[in-house]
């Protein structure tokens, strides 16, 4: 009985051999994680302190109305009485450069009016091109550089290659006469016609002798050898200066 007494108590019974036992290994990463999510402690805020933030936040922030979604209306009429507008006293307009509004209104320039229809706008023009070889078109007068001139087209027929247009005028009713050259439009070729287009600086009144109030003027064209004359069925082109 002792023997196998002996013998149970060696099978059951761990040898202690001295050493105590290590301490349990602590997983490092898991602590990491856990230290990482670990909560955020909150900070308590005072209530005056939400109340100046909600304040701040509701200035910072613009707001667009119209005045129809208050039930007004978008635009308004305001009606003054005579006695009501407002007196400007004269030293406001001390830097402007404006006349005296006490002045007189300026004097209107001379206008230069033609007695006849403009040919181009007559059913029979081509008849009348075709018969006379040479016919004005459309003048008219204006002002360039306080200065009237005279502008006009002519349409001649293409009868040969070197053709040239001049326009006789007169201030005196022919006892006197001068003549200017038109200047050709190539671009305005039109096959059997050609343009030609002049500018009259007409004299101002105080420099004739006596003053002019009509100026008359003719159209001469030469090509060929053969001279054609448009002088309106010898009536000639007559303008007249209303003052």
């Amino acid at each position: 009985m002792a023997g196998n007494q002996e013998n149970f108590d060696s099978k059951n019974t761990s040898t202690y051999n001295g050493t105590p036992e290590s301490p349990p290994r602590v997983d490092t990463e898991l602590g990491r994680r856990r230290h990482s999510s670990s909560p955020i402690p909150l900070v308590r805020r005072s209530h005056d302190e939400s109340d100046a933030d909600e304040e701040e936040s509701k200035r910072d922030k613009k707001f667009v109305r119209f005045v129809d979604t208050l039930g007004l209306q978008l635009t308004s009429v305001k009606l003054f009485h005579h006695d009501e507008l407002p007196n400007v006293p004269e030293s406001a307009f001390n830097h402007l450069s404006l006349t005296s509004r006490t002045s007189s209104p300026p004097k209107q320039s001379d206008v230069l009016l033609p007695t006849f229809r403009q040919p181009g706008t007559l059913a029979n023009f081509i008849v009348r091109l075709s018969e006379q070889k040479v016919l004005l078109e459309s003048c008219q007068a204006s002002a360039e550089d306080s200065v009237t001139v005279l502008s006009g087209e002519v349409k001649v027929v293409n009868v040969w290659f070197h053709k040239a247009v001049w326009v006789r005028y007169s201030y005196d009713g022919w006892a006197s006469f001068a003549e200017i050259q038109a200047t050709h439009k190539p671009d305005l070729h039109t096959g059997w016609t050609d343009t030609f287009l002049f500018r009259l600086p007409l004299l101002p009144r105080k420099d004739t002798r006596p003053p002019w109030d009509t100026l008359q003027f003719a159209i001469r064209y030469h090509t060929h050898g053969n001279i054609y004359w448009d002088n309106n069925y010898t009536h000639n082109y007559r303008l007249q200066l209303f003052h």
